[in-house]
């Protein structure tokens, strides 16, 4: 796999990297947005603070931080909605907004207004994904819980810590814990388990039956099957998150870099800086 390109934009880490169809959103560590689409930039929303998540939908860009969600239609803000608690997570699918809290509530709206309040969770709500008509979340006491019409249907106590990443993919769920293992579960079974070392991985992936994991002390991105190693892809630069598109695999690193990686080689490399 090799590096075949470029491009500069970012100052500083990149915390997020996630996709709307074909058009790529990258976060920095300042909260700083970019929107690129063919590996070109589209335009930029600024921020002046950190712990900034994303979600859209609909033609929409939601971003939160702390106790606000922003939402942006293209790089013009259209609304703000100020919320009583932290937001620890946020996802939209199917028209809906969910928003995870640090008290564990999991608010519902539509067209900004608020249609249910899910309870269960007793600790932060780290993280929020959706597939296949069911959404899951997961909080920092190791808690995953499954949701369908607004009720919980299922819970699974997947970790002795709190859960950092959360992916979904070919019918199964992904679970990345601060106790080290990465876990596999097809409903409520977890069918393959990969130990690693505390504070060893900070993102995971999964594309076509791979899954992928990657932190700053790995060097490069390990890549597993059905908790299986397969290989590792080389990298002299400290990976600080993931994400799967269209076939590729995107990695976000610490001085600004993204690669986007492919089975016949790195396509793309921009070094946002």
């Amino acid at each position: 796999m090799d590096c075949v390109e470029e491009l500069i934009i970012h100052q500083d880490a990149v915390e997020i990297i996630a996709f709307d169809n074909d058009i790529m959103y990258s976060v920095d560590a300042n909260g700083n947005i970019q929107v690129l689409k063919d590996y070109k930039p589209l335009y930029s929303l600024l921020n002046d603070t950190s712990n900034v998540s994303i979600a859209f939908g609909d033609g929409l860009t939601f971003e939160s931080a702390f106790e606000s969600v922003k939402i942006w239609k293209k790089d013009k803000l259209i609304n703000t909605l100020v919320t009583t608690d932290y937001i620890s997570s946020i996802v939209y699918a199917d028209g809906l907004l969910y928003i995870g809290y640090a008290k564990g509530d999991i608010e519902v709206l539509k067209y900004h207004e608020q249609i249910a309040l899910l309870k269960g969770h007793e600790d932060y709500v780290r993280c929020l994904v959706y597939g296949d008509g069911l959404l899951y979340s997961a909080d920092d006491s190791g808690i995953i819980k499954v949701w369908k019409d607004f009720e919980c249907i299922s819970t699974i106590k997947a970790h002795g810590a709190g859960i950092i990443n959360l992916v979904y993919g070919d019918k199964m769920l992904h679970s990345h814990g601060d106790d080290g293992l990465i876990k596999s579960y097809k409903g409520n079974e977890c069918v393959a388990i990969i130990e690693k070392e505390q504070d060893e991985v900070n993102s995971i992936a999964y594309r076509d039956g791979m899954l992928y994991c990657a932190g700053e002390a790995l060097d490069g991105i390990e890549v597993w099957k059905n908790g299986t190693y397969i290989t590792k892809l080389e990298d002299d630069k400290p990976v600080k998150c993931l994400a799967c598109n269209g076939g590729m695999l995107y990695s976000g690193h610490s001085d600004g870099t993204i690669k986007a990686w492919k089975e016949v080689g790195l396509l793309t490399k921009a070094a946002l800086k």
